[in-house]
């Protein structure tokens, strides 16, 4: 996560595209310890995604291969990709995700950890 994106000008949304090839680079190295990862239930609350861009998380789940996994999306933003439109912090889960993975808007990175920690499985 990055407050500043590296010197860009912050959006006033908070918004910004996670790069896949990042993404791609760590869900290696994760699946090298986890590799029932590719089987999970995965919710990614802050998806993203836009008329522009495919929903990152999400997406590179797919180039990775990992075809299997169920992945849950959800975002506040009406313009966003994400199969649910709404406020994860204030949200109840169904059903609690094997795994959250996701980039959250910054100043609210915090709340977004809390609240995963107390939703995923255990």
């Amino acid at each position: 996560m990055s407050s500043t994106n590296r010197g860009a000008e912050r959006s006033p949304a908070d918004y910004y595209v996670t790069k896949i090839p990042d993404i791609l680079a760590f869900l290696q190295a994760f699946a090298e310890d986890c590799p029932a990862f590719a089987n999970q239930h995965i919710l990614d609350p802050c998806a993203g995604g836009d008329d522009r861009n495919p929903m990152s998380y999400p997406e590179a789940i797919r180039q990775a291969g990992w075809n299997e996994a169920q992945i849950d999306t959800i975002d506040i933003r009406p313009d966003s990709l994400a199969a649910c439109k709404g406020d994860y912090l204030r949200m109840d889960l169904d059903v609690a995700p094997d795994i959250i993975i996701s980039n959250p808007p910054f100043c609210l990175a915090l709340e977004f950890i809390q609240k995963a920690l107390t939703d995923v499985k255990r």
